[in-house]
């Protein structure tokens, strides 16, 4: 079992970062094709913002919490958008915006501001996915072909 340990970890490693991935991809692309169709929220509202630095101001993440009011005014909806991205979180106020054909499609202006740094971010942190992946490939061929 020895270098047991490196492979869970390769592969552990690559799951989380293409869950990772997985998550913030499809949210990014939209806002990437269609922000020039988003205007400011007429009935959603930002009820709180977190956000959180890492590696000493190389990247941040934001999680902005959002309640929309449901069909026929039913019971608030909460939503949270979460934003990752290369660089340090915004400080300034935030401007929640829907999309003027889909009012359920929902951004920040800030998120909208930043998707050249949240691409890089998406970018970076997929190829080192990919790389941790071809790892624990090759570490997978090497044991069964009793490479060492």
């Amino acid at each position: 079992m020895r270098g047991g340990w490196r492979l869970v970890v390769l592969l552990a490693g690559a799951a989380a970062i293409g869950w990772m991935v997985w998550e913030q991809a499809p949210r990014l692309a939209r806002e990437i094709g269609q922000g020039h169709r988003f205007r400011p929220a007429e009935a959603a509202q930002i009820t709180a913002i977190s956000c959180k630095v890492w590696w000493f101001a190389m990247a941040s993440s934001c999680d902005i919490q959002v309640v929309r009011p449901g069909p026929d005014g039913a019971a608030a909806e909460p939503v949270t958008l979460h934003d990752l991205r290369i660089g340090r979180a915004s400080t300034g106020p935030y401007t929640l915006l829907e999309r003027d054909d889909d009012p359920a499609v929902l951004t920040t202006d800030i998120s909208l501001g930043t998707t050249g740094y949240r691409l890089a971010h998406l970018v970076l942190f997929g190829c080192l996915g990919l790389s941790m992946a071809a790892a624990a490939v090759h570490d997978i061929l090497r044991r069964i072909l009793g490479g060492g």
